[in-house]
């Protein structure tokens, strides 16, 4: 599907965001850039929330310290809120 329609490298952040929640609900490692990249390219809670809960979820156990790793360096980003809620999960 990536290859067909480019999903990963789609500028609409909802095509993104669900292909992203679904590659990372499948395990597939590809996708792990793209979604570190969407974390740090947009704060709204609406996508940020989710996939830090996704990312945690991962399961080849690369998912946790990936989702911390890109908290600590993008949380300053985040509005007030967010940042409080996805610290929270």
């Amino acid at each position: 599907l990536d290859r067909l329609y480019g999903l990963t490298a789609s500028q609409n952040c909802e095509i993104k965001f669900r292909w992203c929640t679904l590659c990372l609900r499948h395990g597939a490692d590809f996708i792990l850039p793209a979604v570190t990249d969407m974390l740090a390219s947009q704060g709204r809670m609406k996508y940020t929330r989710p996939l830090y809960r996704e990312l945690t979820k991962f399961k080849s156990g690369k998912g946790k310290p990936l989702a911390v790793a890109t908290f600590h360096r993008n949380c300053r980003f985040y509005h007030p809120i967010c940042r409080k809620m996805v610290a929270i999960d």
